[in-house]
């Protein structure tokens, strides 16, 4: 037996057409709001053939520097990548 006021009913939980419209289209606004790529959420791939040979490397500053100078010659599309004395103090310390 059905019961329309049963909020557990199968036919109470289903969406309208015009509800699931309107749903899609909010997502979508939803969607187009939030900014394409973060700052926060940069990141790097590592070809595997780099970790193999920077494994042996004494310390974490010659794979933080590869990891940097990978990651510059991917934003800038392949261009030359300039590391000042700077630069590299802060990715050691």
């Amino acid at each position: 037996m059905k019961d329309k006021d049963d909020p557990f009913e199968i036919e109470n939980l289903r969406l309208q057409p015009e509800q699931a419209a309107a749903m899609g289209q909010a997502v979508a606004k939803l969607v187009k709001a939030q900014p394409r790529r973060s700052k926060h959420r940069d990141f790097v791939m590592i070809p595997m053939a780099w970790v193999e040979r920077l494994k042996g490397a004494e310390g974490s500053a010659i794979f933080f520097v590869a990891i940097h100078i990978l990651f510059q010659h991917w934003k800038t599309n392949g261009k030359p990548v300039p590391v000042s004395t700077r630069t590299l103090k802060l990715l050691v310390d």
